[in-house]
């Protein structure tokens, strides 16, 4: 098998807000040193960063605040209190480092570090050349104009080559179904947050509510909204136990969401998470699991989003039973606020849906879709395509089969946050070697996403309708029967449908 691929370069431009999950002046500790005052400015890809205190030095290492820093280089962090550590993530890259510990982690290898993060003036302070260098960074400093000069990578991304053909032909698939049973929430209505959908301080943008007599249920939340207030927001996801006798337990929260503030959102956040969804490779918090006692409410992700920035996220988690009889019963909710309040006390219905912008919002009992093709004959189908569509074909995910029976729901025809698998059966009734190539077009706008094939994921450029195609694979077939098996993730933003064409080259 051989995969058809060509690398495409652009910006580092995944800008992520988090300055929620730092410390603040609480945590000063009574009697702190005095470090000597770096007189160095810090400029990442020629940018200068604003610091709201000045870098330090310890055992000669210049150590900067941690939130403005990671902002400039495009990661995503979270702090663990438990801990006392931060985790931080860009591309494959993932570093840990502890408060008051030199010993760090890049990608699960132990590194020693000149100088530990510390706590100074409320801030956490973390050694900048390590941290630049971590994420392949290069670190300049110039001892005549005092300037440290941080150049990151461009991110390369592969994406398949594509080619300008106009399929036709296209058919329906029958034999589509949910599979898994990991449940899907999705919260893209209102996609635009103003004045006109969010009228109060507070309001809960969508909701699950969770009753049924099991022990375990496994989660997704995908959540893609865009900050047209005035004001920065917090944009979070909550969880409230409704339970009058259960405690439950959230196992395994792990997740990622990015941020971008321009119309590349396709490339900036969409292919991101479509991709880390194929990789499996959400951003795990390694929080010790929170219990949730009856009654209690508390909130899983917080995110501050400037104005006109544009958030994309999934979330995945598991909510168990750890005590107590009964069923389990429980709301998870995403929710918005525009005065910084406790995300956990917002427990508002969710606001109307916007009637003039129908993007998706509702709970499905699966975040996964399976579709098996009819069996391609290689001898004698020639060339067959299939679409993958927001129609009657496979429109599963729509308003009446979602688990909120009310006006609440709109059909997720974008099958956002779901990963759709595909089986092609093929068989050769001759004896000779043959190489099936697979295709992927765009038929109702213009498309990209995420796909896995083995054990390569691969982006799919942006294809304009009824003119593109992308090179999925060309598939050397020595048996005279078997499958061609790939993963697909629509990336937020992009429109439905696709077509799956298949052609023997030979």
């Amino acid at each position: 098998m051989r995969l058809v691929k060509k690398g495409m370069m652009i910006g580092s431009v995944f800008i992520v807000s988090i300055g929620s999950l730092f410390l603040n002046t609480s945590t000063i500790k009574a009697n702190e040193p005095d470090y000597p005052i770096s007189s160095s400015e810090v400029f990442v890809d020629g940018k200068r960063i604003n610091y709201p205190i000045k870098p330090i030095v310890k055992d000669e290492t210049t150590l900067v605040p941690i939130r403005e820093t990671f902002e400039a280089m495009g990661a995503t962090v979270k702090w663990v209190q438990h801990e006392r550590a931060v985790y931080a993530t860009k591309g494959e890259t993932e570093i840990k480092m502890t408060v008051d510990s030199t010993s760090a982690l890049t990608n699960e290898q132990q590194i020693t570090l000149t100088a530990p993060p510390i706590l100074y003036k409320g801030k956490t302070m973390i050694p900048l050349r390590y941290v630049g260098e971590a994420f392949d960074g290069k670190v300049h400093y110039d001892p005549t104009s005092k300037k440290i000069n941080i150049t990151m990578p461009k991110v390369v991304i592969d994406f398949l080559e594509k080619e300008q053909i106009n399929i036709s032909n296209i058919k329906n698939i029958d034999n589509v179904k949910m599979s898994g049973n990991r449940r899907l929430m999705v919260s893209d209505n209102p996609e635009v947050l103003d004045s006109n959908t969010i009228n109060e301080d507070n309001a809960t943008l969508a909701a699950d509510i969770f009753e049924e007599k099991r022990n375990g249920q496994d989660h997704r939340v995908f959540g893609w909204h865009i900050n047209k207030l005035a004001e920065k927001i917090q944009v979070g996801i909550t969880i409230e136990n409704l339970s009058p006798t259960n405690t439950i337990q959230i196992r395994n929260l792990q997740g990622i969401h990015k941020i971008s503030s321009n119309s590349f959102y396709a490339y900036e956040i969409g292919l991101p998470i479509s991709s880390a969804l194929l990789h499996n490779r959400l951003f795990g918090t390694n929080t010790p699991s929170k219990q949730i006692k009856p009654g209690e409410s508390i909130q899983l992700e917080s995110i501050t989003l400037k104005p006109n920035e544009i958030i994309g996220l999934v979330n995945d988690f598991t909510v168990a039973k750890i005590t107590g009889a009964g069923e389990m019963n429980y709301i998870i909710r995403t929710v918005v606020s525009k005065d910084n309040s406790d995300l956990a006390a917002i427990k508002t219905p969710p606001v109307p849906t916007d009637p003039h912008n129908f993007h998706s919002r509702g709970v499905w009992s699966s975040s996964e879709l399976s579709a098996t093709f009819p069996t391609y004959k290689i001898n004698e189908d020639g060339e067959v395509s299939y679409s993958i569509s927001n129609g009657i074909t496979d429109n599963l995910l729509n308003a009446e089969t979602s688990l909120m029976k009310n006006a609440t729901s709109v059909a997720n025809k974008g099958h956002f946050g779901v990963v759709y698998k595909v089986k092609v059966p093929y068989i050769n009734e001759s004896a000779e070697e043959k190489t099936v190539r697979v295709r992927i077009a765009s038929r109702g706008g213009i498309y990209s996403g995420s796909l896995k094939i083995k054990d390569d994921v691969i982006n799919i450029p942006s294809l304009k309708p009824m003119k593109d195609v992308a090179n999925l694979v060309d598939y050397k077939i020595t048996d005279n029967k078997g499958f061609i098996e790939f993963d697909i993730v629509h990336a937020g933003g992009s429109s439905l449908p696709i077509a799956i064409n298949i052609i023997t080259l030979d």
